[in-house]
Order: C-alpha cells, then sequence, then structure tokens
C-alpha cells in the first residue's frame, strides 16, 4: 500500500504501518505526554495504544493462517488507524472455506479476551473485582472490552466485513455466488450509512465516518468483482490478448523504442531472441530512466528487465487475473509452446467484457422479438 512503511516480517508476511498510524501514534503519545501526570502513566498510556494494536495484527493473521490452509496465500498486512488490512490474494473459491476464513479474525480476538478473562479472575480477585466500565476500568479489563467490541462490531453484516463475508458465504451456499455477492453488498451500504448517522450524530466518533466510508466503496467494488468474475469464466487468456504490438530484439537501441513510445500507446515492450522467445522486457518507466543515464544508441540489452513472468495462451483469465495483480508491468507476454505469440493488458480485458456484454444483449433483445 502507497505510503507505507515496512516494521516486521512474520510467518512470511510482510507488515507495514500506514504514515496516517504513525501520525495517530505521534498524537497519541503527545497527548499521553500532555494530560499523564506522571511519565511511567504516560508510558502506560502508550503501551495500551501498542497492545491494542498488536491485538487488530493478531486479528489479521487469523484471516492469514485460515486462508493459508486452504491453500490462499498473502500479499501484505498494513496497519491503519482504523484497523488491519490484510491483502489476500485471492478469496477462497467455495463458501465454506471464505465462511471460515472470515470468522477465523474475530476468533483471535474471542481467544485474546478469554485469556485476558481467565487471567484477571485468577490473579485479580474474582469476578467482583471487575470493572466494566472502560472510562474505570484497569489496563487488561481495558483490552478485554476492547477486544469483545471488535468482536461484535466486526460480526456485523456490513459486508466487505468479516461479519458481511460470513453472510455472503451463508447466501453463496444456496444461491448463485453473484447473486449472493450483490445481496451482500447492498446490506453493507445500509450498514454504511447507519455508521455514518450514529457516528455523527450519536456516538460522536469520526472514526465510524471514515470506516462507513471504506464499508461503502468495498462492498461496491467487491461486487463488480464478483460479476467481473462471472463474466470472465471459461475465456482464455488467447481470446483476450492483444496480438498487434511492437516487440524488440536485445541489439534494438533505446532511440528506436523511443520511437514507439512516441508514435502510439504501448507501455510495455517484450524483447525476444531469434527463436521468438521472451527473453526480457522493458517498459515506458524503466526506459525513461534509461535514458537518464545512457544515450539513444545504447541496446536494449543493457537495460531490460530480466525478472518477468509469463502465461500460456491456454491459461485461464479469471486466475490470470490474480497475477496481473501482483504484476508490476501493465502488459504480460503470451506464450505458445514457449514463443511469444501476444499481450494481455487490463484494458483489452475491459473491451472484451464490453464486447461479449453487447452480444448478450442484441441476442436477448433478437429473443424478445
Amino acid at each position: 500500500m502507497p505510503w507505507s512503511v515496512k516494521i516486521a516480517r512474520i510467518a512470511g508476511v510482510n507488515v507495514y504501518l500506514h504514515f496516517t498510524f504513525l501520525l495517530l501514534m505521534l498524537l497519541v503519545a503527545l497527548a499521553e505526554g500532555g494530560t499523564a501526570p506522571t511519565f511511567f502513566e504516560a508510558a502506560v498510556g502508550i503501551l495500551f495504544f501498542v497492545c491494542l494494536f498488536t491485538c487488530v495484527l493478531a486479528h489479521e493473521f487469523g484471516h492469514i493462517l485460515m486462508a493459508r490452509r486452504f491453500g490462499v496465500g498473502t500479499r501484505d498486512v498494513t496497519l491503519l488507524p482504523i484497523g488491519g488490512v490484510a491483502r489476500l490474494e485471492k478469496m477462497p473459491d467455495r463458501p465454506r472455506d471464505e465462511f471460515w476464513v472470515a470468522l477465523a479474525g474475530p476468533a483471535v480476538n474471542v481467544v485474546i479476551a478469554g485469556v485476558l478473562l481467565v487471567g484477571v479472575l485468577i490473579f485479580g480477585g474474582g469476578w467482583s473485582g471487575l470493572v466494566w466500565d472502560l472510562e474505570e476500568a484497569g489496563f487488561v479489563e481495558s483490552l478485554i472490552l476492547i477486544n469483545t467490541a471488535m468482536i461484535l462490531f466486526n460480526l456485523l453484516p456490513a459486508f466487505p466485513m468479516d461479519g458481511g463475508r460470513v453472510l455472503r458465504a451463508m447466501l453463496a451456499s444456496r444461491m448463485d455466488f453473484v447473486r449472493a455477492t450483490q445481496i451482500a453488498a447492498r446490506l453493507g451500504r445500509v450498514m454504511a450509512v447507519l455508521f455514518v448517522v450514529v457516528g455523527v450524530f450519536w456516538l460522536k466518533n469520526p472514526f465510524l465516518f471514515f470506516i462507513a466510508l471504506v464499508v461503502w466503496f468495498g462492498a461496491g467494488q467487491e461486487a463488480n468483482y464478483a460479476i467481473l468474475k462471472s463474466q470472465l469464466k471459461g475465456i482464455t487468456v488467447k481470446q483476450a490478448m492483444i496480438t498487434e504490438f511492437h516487440q524488440a530484439t536485445p541489439e534494438d537501441s533505446l532511440g528506436k523504442i523511443a520511437e514507439w513510445v512516441l508514435a502510439g500507446t504501448q507501455t510495455d515492450y517484450p524483447i525476444v531472441n531469434d527463436s521468438g522467445q521472451v527473453i526480457g522486457i522493458l517498459g515506458t518507466n524503466e526506459l525513461f530512466e534509461a535514458l537518464k543515464r545512457h544515450d539513444l544508441w545504447t541496446s536494449v540489452r543493457d537495460v531490460m528487465k530480466r525478472d518477468f513472468v509469463t502465461l500460456e495462451s491456454s491459461f485461464l483469465l479469471e486466475p490470470a487475473l490474480n497475477l496481473y495483480q501482483r504484476y508490476p508491468h501493465n502488459m504480460i507476454p503470451v506464450v505458445e509452446n514457449g514463443v511469444l505469440t501476444g499481450m494481455l493488458t487490463m484494458d483489452n480485458v475491459a473491451e472484451l467484457i464490453k464486447i461479449r456484454q453487447a452480444l448478450n444483449r442484441r441476442l436477448a433483445y433478437a429473443k424478445l422479438r
């Protein structure tokens, strides 16, 4: 995620702090330093804040580890002021798997709250010593209350939050996946409006407004992605690739590539050998950087990127999009038996979908007549 700094790598997953989170930490430190009567109490307040977001991070790793059980990897985790965001490579295909992945996060908070509660009961004097008012509660009691609130809040049916994903998984087990997503997304947007009303007029909490924005736009994106997946089902990469494009050889000059950039809209150029095999790729950004250090007569071989991926033309388009999302270039070379035959771009995928939609409407209209 942009404007983030990496702080750790846990269980093979990179953990990032967004700059807004760092700003929030600074504000908390200043607030505690300005209001706490002693240095010790200020340090305790900062420690509580760190423990709180450790619980948030643990929540996200609940999702990550459960998703890993179903063969779904995770790109990274980013801590934001409104919580954590774990970017899974994809959601599990089966509704049952999504159900368990969604519940795994709140389940971690249940365990944390339960362990802390047992500790308080054993070492804190039993039930009679517990304080359930957040303003008067102690350090551990406050963590119990906040973890409990996280459980209840995350299980609200506000798609794409955890509760909304549980709802979508339950609906998808009884109806079409797209229809289930659309129902969950509509309910999610209703919940987003309620968050705004409650946050502005009742609790006076601005964070609910930001969460409402995330839910509103996230629900729309999820619904659109579900429709996209259904439209791409059964389509191969070959049907969506472009076949008219420039390809360079290692001996071509940077000046030649620069002429192609000025003459058209292609953004990435595959570099092929005499056998038609892709041996590198050069994007316009790499070209611009290379021209700052080299002259126009420099050969492509000296600056081309050798870390690239290719797609077989027979590969299904839907799973190919998951690879595209992790790929730094706008175009992915498509090969048949190792020989370059096309390039996959999201623009061409979008155009293919629009053509199929137009044809489907035309066929539907013809049937009505």
